[in-house]
């Protein structure tokens, strides 16, 4: 087994964010799963299931501007990731073989939710706190500039300039 190091970029924050409650969520990537049978590879030690020419793709992706669609928050958070142009970003992985498509998850087609040009995507439940923003922030009219609950996520209005953004919170983008 070969050893191989995986550097990640550190990005700094945006000041705007800092003023809001820090908490880490495990959250559970949706639309794909682990290869049920693949060829003698390296695998990561911490996860045997995964190889490690799997994982240096998603970080390759993750390095983009991605946009996250909450799919459900039971039993565990789980979203579905997409790229810039809308796409989901683990449909390479799945053709490539490194990864098995899992259909439990996947959105109806149509456009994605949040981008450019979107009409539709997964419906969200009217009582749904928002779970995140586009980010990074600024502040536009009808944004709130404090965090008037701690603890709990800000409500979020119509956010002027995002298509799409016409109910609910934008999605995430990292």
């Amino acid at each position: 087994m070969t050893l191989c190091t995986v550097c990640l970029r550190l990005r700094e924050m945006p000041a705007e964010l800092l003023r809001f409650p820090v908490r880490a969520l495990k959250v559970k990537a949706a639309g794909f799963q682990p290869p049920s049978s693949r060829p003698d590879c390296d695998v990561l030690s911490y996860a045997p299931q995964w190889s490690v020419e799997a994982l240096q793709h998603m970080v390759e992706v993750l390095h983009g501007q991605v946009t996250a669609s909450v799919v459900s928050r039971e039993p565990e958070p789980t979203v579905l990731l997409y790229d810039e142009s809308g796409e989901l970003i683990h449909r390479p992985l799945v053709a490539s073989g490194l990864a098995d498509p899992d259909s439990t998850a996947l959105p109806p087609p149509g456009p994605t939710p949040g981008l450019a040009g979107s009409q539709s995507g997964p419906p969200r439940h009217p009582q749904d706190p928002p779970l995140a923003w586009r980010g990074p922030r600024v502040d536009h009219p009808g944004t709130p500039r404090t965090h008037p609950w701690p603890g709990r996520v800000p409500e979020w209005t119509t956010t002027p300039g995002l298509a799409g953004s016409q109910s609910g919170p934008p999605p995430l983008a990292w």
